[in-house]
C-alpha cells in the first residue's frame, strides 16, 4: 500500500470515528437520602476498669537514659563504588517512659546485610 492511499485510508477512519452514535453511559439515578437519626457512644468498658487491656501509650514519649539503648554488633557498609565504608551500629531496643510514667519497650528487627 501507498503512502497516499494509507494517509487516505487514515483520514476515512478518523471521519468515520466522529459520525459512529455516542457511547456514554446513561446518566445515573440520584442515590437515596440516607434518614436522619441520632446515636451516642458509649465505652465498651465501665470508666475506671484499669484492667490493662485497652490502655494505650500516653504521649509524649521520653527517652530518659541513653545507656538504656542496646544495640546489635557493629556492621561495615561499603558504598556501591567502593570508595566509602561506613561502621553502623543498628538500635535493638529502645526504652521509654511515657507521659503516664508507665515504661515502654521499642523492640527493632535485625535488619539483613
Amino acid at each position: 500500500m501507498s503512502d497516499s492511499a494509507r494517509l487516505q485510508t487514515d483520514l476515512v477512519r478518523l471521519v468515520d470515528q466522529g459520525r459512529r452514535p455516542d457511547k456514554t453511559l446513561a446518566p445515573r439515578a440520584p442515590a437515596a437520602a440516607i434518614p436522619a437519626r441520632a446515636g451516642a457512644g458509649r465505652p465498651s468498658r465501665p470508666p475506671g476498669a484499669n484492667d490493662g487491656v485497652g490502655v494505650g501509650i500516653a504521649s509524649p514519649l521520653t527517652e530518659t537514659d541513653y545507656n538504656d539503648r542496646v544495640f546489635y554488633s557493629t556492621s561495615t557498609v561499603t558504598s556501591s563504588d567502593g570508595l566509602f565504608t561506613f561502621r553502623v551500629r543498628r538500635l535493638q531496643t529502645l526504652l521509654m517512659d511515657d507521659a503516664g510514667g508507665n515504661r515502654v519497650q521499642f523492640n527493632f528487627q535485625e535488619p539483613a546485610t
